[in-house]
């Protein structure tokens, strides 16, 4: 199976179609999902070719198991729908390390990167320029990229709350790139730099104690009989 079709950037060598693409990072897992839209079915179809089952085509939702799945990805799932339009959406589920190397975004960019920073702790999301001699005809297409950890650096059209968006049309389609840079959840475990001594066994002071009370006891014993004995 093409990379290509099992991508949502696929919608950009359609005609008259639009695509919403939507990354959610969370502590465990890069969640890729992309949906489709036409109001031709022909076009629709087109995404699928003749690898997918027939039953993905028609109105009624639609959810399987795909027929084949990209190495090393927990999750892969298709479904297509029916409101006046017509829909397809792909959904990726990648664990972390996975993601940096089959992420979907790279069908439109295929420059696009994944960068740990090691010394500060954060990864930058890079698409690179977007490969749009390769697409035409398309409306447009709208990227949201939702992140739990801290964001230190982007360059999003705009910013609701955690979630970061970019938006690509026929014209801004040779600028756009996106950019995104944010603290990547770790932990450190310190050393203690003044470690407590370890505590005596019990054992050992509990006959440290009863030599030391026998040896004070033996003194004052020795004290009292010289004391006596001198006032006789």
């Amino acid at each position: 199976m093409k990379k290509m079709i099992l991508l949502g950037f696929m919608i950009f060598t359609l005609s008259g179609c639009s695509c919403e693409y939507s990354l959610v990072i969370d502590d465990d897992f890069y969640h890729e999902k992309a949906i489709v839209s036409s109001q031709d079915l022909s076009e629709i179809q087109s995404v699928y070719e003749s690898e997918w089952p027939e039953n993905a085509y028609i109105n009624e939702p639609y959810n399987s198991e795909a027929p084949s799945k990209i190495e090393g990805v927990s999750y892969y799932d298709v479904k297509s729908s029916y409101d006046g339009a017509y829909h397809v959406q792909f959904q990726f589920d990648y664990p972390r390390a996975r993601f940096d190397d089959a992420s979907g975004v790279r069908s439109a960019f295929p420059k696009f990167s994944v960068i740990h920073n090691t010394q500060d702790h954060t990864i930058t999301l890079d698409s690179g320029s977007f490969q749009y001699q390769k697409f035409s005809g398309f409306t447009e297409a709208i990227i949201h990229v939702t992140v739990m950890e801290e964001v230190t650096n982007h360059n999003a059209s705009s910013v609701l709350k955690n979630v970061y968006t970019w938006k690509i049309t026929p014209e801004n389609q040779e600028t756009v790139r996106l950019l995104l840079t944010f603290r990547e959840k770790y932990e450190e475990v310190l050393e203690e730099e003044n470690p407590q001594p370890s505590k005596p066994d019990i054992s050992q002071t509990t006959v440290v104690l009863i030599i030391l009370g026998i040896f004070t006891l033996f003194i004052l014993g020795v004290l009292v009989y010289n004391y006596q004995k001198q006032h006789h």
